[in-house]
């Protein structure tokens, strides 16, 4: 099992978001700052050793406050990258909420 901690302290906009994700997942080359790059690179993982992966999302709700349309953008990211790996015999792919 692989353990990726996603921890949105630090949040404050969409660049530093898309930093936290190209980091935290070692994103490939090719992903470029956006939600249609991040959702086919979230959607693949292949680069990633293991067939279980769970993401721990940590300090998430601040953003609720600070930023809601990112907010908004990421809840609904999560929802789809967990929908497309519940219905995935890839990985399994578990995202949780600290």
């Amino acid at each position: 099992m692989v353990e990726i901690d996603l921890n949105f302290q630090d949040i404050k906009n969409k660049k530093s978001f898309f930093n936290l994700m190209s980091k935290s997942f070692d994103l490939p080359n090719y992903f470029k700052n956006s939600f249609d790059s991040l959702d086919e690179c979230m959607r693949d993982l292949s680069w990633l050793s293991g067939d279980y992966l769970e993401i721990k999302i940590k300090n998430l709700d601040p953003i609720k406050i600070t930023n809601q349309e990112l907010y908004n953008d990421i809840i609904e990211s999560i929802e789809f990258y967990n929908q497309y790996w519940i219905n995935s015999n890839d990985k399994k792919v578990i995202f949780s909420f600290e």
